[in-house]
Order: C-alpha cells, then sequence, then structure tokens
C-alpha cells in the first residue's frame, strides 16, 4: 500500500482497481462509487489474507479520516514502508467482517 500512497491516477475509483492485481482480488469494476472502490478493496483483501498491515495506516493534517478502520485514501499508507509482517500466531483467530464490524483478537507481550 505504500507504493500506492504516491501514485496518482485520473479517475478516484482507479486508486483501488490499480491494486487488485498486486493483492490478488477480484471485485467488479463500478466506475462512479468514488472512494468507496478504496474501501471495498480493503475489504476483499481482509476476506483474503491475514495480514494485518492493511491496518497500518496514519492521517496527517491534510487528509480525510476514514471514520473506520479502513483507510479513505492509498495516500494514508505513505508512512507505512517500513512495517514488516510479523509471524501470525497460528492459534489466533483470522481477522474476519461481520456485520457488525471487524472481528479481531489482540495479545501483548
Amino acid at each position: 500500500m505504500s507504493w500506492a500512497s504516491t501514485r496518482e491516477t485520473t479517475r478516484q475509483e482507479d486508486e483501488a482497481y490499480c491494486l487488485m492485481g498486486i493483492f490478488d482480488v477480484h471485485m467488479p469494476l463500478l466506475y462512479g462509487e468514488s472512494s468507496k472502490a478504496f474501501r471495498r478493496l480493503q475489504l476483499e483483501i481482509l476476506a483474503n489474507s491475514d495480514d494485518e498491515s492493511l491496518l497500518t495506516w496514519t492521517t496527517r493534517p491534510f487528509d480525510p479520516i476514514s471514520g473506520g478502520v479502513f483507510a479513505s485514501l492509498p495516500a494514508v499508507f505513505y508512512d507505512a514502508g517500513g512495517i514488516v509482517r510479523s509471524e501470525i500466531d497460528e492459534s489466533r483467530p483470522p481477522l474476519s467482517m461481520t456485520n457488525k464490524g471487524l472481528c479481531m483478537e489482540f495479545f501483548f507481550c
């Protein structure tokens, strides 16, 4: 995602659609949905991966706030390039999206 943070596209939906192959995600292209495409992309990535780095975005004063756990646009992943995926504890349940929101377990060392 940090690579995508500096990309420029002519259509807002293409910010999400250009990443589908990188994340091995398949979803319909719905031009006219604006920023909803990027949220849909993140939901699809979450459905296919346990990679929690999807949640490592940060906001800056000039960026809109998403209002949830998902980023509103790729630009907020600008500082996430150095994040490395840690080993996943196999006994921990995977992340999942429910009708009530994101379900996940945390552990602290």
